[in-house]
């Protein structure tokens, strides 16, 4: 088997288990090519090019590395091979909502053994991603956590930095628009656009999403108060705020967010600040490797 491993850098032990991997593998009789990259562009390159080329790409980083992966193999030309993921980030969320082990040794046999499945892929604008897109404070929260703190805390950093943003959160003002139909226009704290259920190290935003029923889940969290904001958080964290009346939760095949002025989104956790947003899915387009 034709394998392309895509590594984004690590801790020395952990670099050395991979190493060792892909040697049991290249031993086994399987072709391994072993790609150790910080550049974002070059994990996408290299994930469009094993498109035709390789059996299984294998991608060892958080979700900004996986959700570049993600891009580059659906970019690609031609149908993608399948993808496994080797979770080596700071919150992990879409390799943990599937039940993927943070272990080295054991996600590679998940990649090797483990069971293909189908899942749907979102694209924002031109950009794809497999797990949730937001937008306001989460998106915030993201863009302004530091690698040191997130070296340090782990998924803890996003919490950090989102009880410093909330001294100063002020509301954000957008149209929402699903298949068509406005669901909102007006101020809002916090948006998300889900494929996954989880982000920002395990917050079940989207707590009823399904990644192979060709739709997409938003939340909108619609007040203009902080205090009420602050207020939902333990909800929103729980996953059991689709109910409350300041939360709108619905769901469609294409959501378009069109705001006055750029605003701060991410998809899977990389970070951009941009007016307008079309958002879209595309049903069970990717195989991925999952636990048995």
């Amino acid at each position: 088997m034709q394998i392309t491993l895509i590594v984004k850098p690590h801790a020395p032990a952990i670099m050395d288990r991979l190493r060792a991997a892909a040697g049991r593998l290249r031993a086994d009789g399987h072709h391994v090519s072993f790609h150790v990259t910080w550049k974002a562009k070059d994990i996408e390159e290299l994930a469009r090019r094993s498109v035709g080329g390789a059996d299984l790409v294998v991608v060892a980083g958080g979700d900004g590395t996986l959700n570049r992966a993600v891009h580059g193999l659906m970019s690609g030309d031609g149908e993608p091979p399948p993808l496994a993921v080797i979770p080596l980030g700071t919150a992990n969320d879409f390799a943990r909502s599937r039940g993927i082990p943070t272990d080295v040794d054991e996600a590679m046999e998940v990649a090797l053994c483990g069971r293909r499945r189908r899942v749907d892929v979102a694209c924002a604008n031109d950009r794809w991603f497999i797990n949730v897109s937001t937008g306001g404070f989460g998106a915030s929260a993201t863009r302004r956590a530091r690698r040191g703190l997130k070296r340090r805390l782990g998924a803890a950093a996003y919490l950090v930095t989102g009880a410093r943003l909330l001294l100063r959160l002020r509301p954000e003002r957008a149209r929402f628009v699903v298949d068509g139909a406005v669901v909102h226009d007006g101020p809002f704290m916090f948006f998300a656009v889900a494929n996954g259920e989880q982000t920002g190290g395990g917050t079940p935003v989207a707590p009823l999403a399904d990644v192979r029923d060709g739709r997409l889940d938003l939340t909108v969290v619609r007040t203009r108060s902080r205090t009420r904001f602050i207020r939902l958080l333990p909800r929103l964290r729980a996953g059991t705020h689709i109910d409350d009346p300041d939360v709108l939760y619905t769901r469609g095949s294409r959501i378009e967010v069109r705001a006055p002025r750029a605003i701060d989104v991410n998809l899977d956790g990389e970070p951009m600040r941009i007016a307008e947003v079309r958002y879209s899915v595309h049903m069970r387009s990717l195989e991925i490797m999952h636990p048995q």
